[in-house]
């Protein structure tokens, strides 16, 4: 009976993981439907961007100022279908350009002097709007934004 009475137990902290993580995941994916809206709304009214362009924008930035097609899909939550429409448009408005690359099909996404300029000034609103919205709330300290990072590279979301 011992041994049943372990499973049991083992089972029931097993569920009861499975349920908070579950929990958390739900808030996150709350905070992050509330957070976009707010960015997009700010984004678009001060700069001409949305939050997923400003964030491509951040990515090319981030890799030197250029960047393969495949490399964006993970970070930017993407298929690379829906990335290559995303650049084609902000390729439209002179923020990137496409150039021929050896061994990339799709070339690499180059960030443009002007699309710099208006990521460096779209920092400023974005910094701003997600300082506010966090506040000086538990989540603001140095544990979330670790967990949040780990979260956002666990082998259990690659695809």
């Amino acid at each position: 009976m011992n041994a049943v009475h372990e499973q049991v137990a083992r089972d029931a902290q097993g569920a009861a993981r499975r349920d908070h993580a579950l929990a958390d995941c739900l808030r996150v994916s709350a905070a992050h439907a509330s957070l976009n809206l707010k960015l997009d709304e700010e984004l678009g009214t001060w700069h001409g961007l949305a939050w997923a362009d400003f964030r491509l924008l951040d990515q090319l930035d981030a890799a030197g100022g250029a960047s393969g097609l495949t490399a964006l899909v993970r970070p930017l939550g993407q298929r690379a279908p829906a990335v290559l429409r995303q650049v084609l448009q902000l390729e439209k408005t002179g923020l990137v350009a496409r150039e021929p690359a050896p061994g990339a099909s799709s070339g690499r996404i180059v960030l443009r002097p002007a699309g710099r300029r208006v990521l460096q000034e779209a920092r400023l609103t974005a910094g701003a709007i997600c300082a506010a919205a966090a506040g000086p709330s538990p989540a603001a300290t140095d544990d979330a934004p670790e967990w949040l990072e780990g979260l956002a590279r666990s082998p259990a979301l690659a695809l």
